[in-house]
């Protein structure tokens, strides 16, 4: 297991034009308002994520040709005191010749991590206040 760094990217795009905006589908908004998280407080869940999720280990996934995937699980005590269960996934970039990785990073050399995905995580028997992002 690792740990990821607390400077890892979020991209506030991420979570201003996909996880705090309500989608016909795969929508988290919802999952994330229980939590008290809004499009009026987004820096929150940028600071929560860093504070709350990135100090815990992060397991290793798929090794694909742009980076190194690594899933962390946890609990996510947003503003209003709700914990949601939350499973995130990042990647680690290293820029291939003839491939452009999902973030800009100089050739050869390896990013921070990146925020790629965000989900509740489904507990068997519990389904409630479990987001994947």
């Amino acid at each position: 297991m690792a740990k990821l760094s607390l400077n890892s990217v979020i991209p506030s795009a991420k979570l201003t034009n996909y996880l705090l905006i309500r989608l016909p589908k795969d929508d988290k908004s919802q999952f994330l308002d229980r939590g008290g998280y809004s499009i009026e407080n987004w820096q929150q869940l940028d600071r929560d994520l860093r504070s709350q999720i990135l100090p815990l280990e992060a397991e290793p996934m798929e090794n694909t040709k742009y980076g190194q995937k690594y899933m962390i699980r946890g609990r996510l005590t947003g503003p209003n005191g709700t914990t949601l269960q939350v499973k995130t996934v990042w990647i680690v970039t290293e820029s291939l010749k003839g491939t452009k990785p999902p973030d800009s990073c100089v050739e050869g050399e390896k990013s921070s991590p990146l925020l790629i995905h965000l989900s509740p995580r489904f507990i068997r028997g519990v389904n409630s206040s479990i987001l994947q992002i």
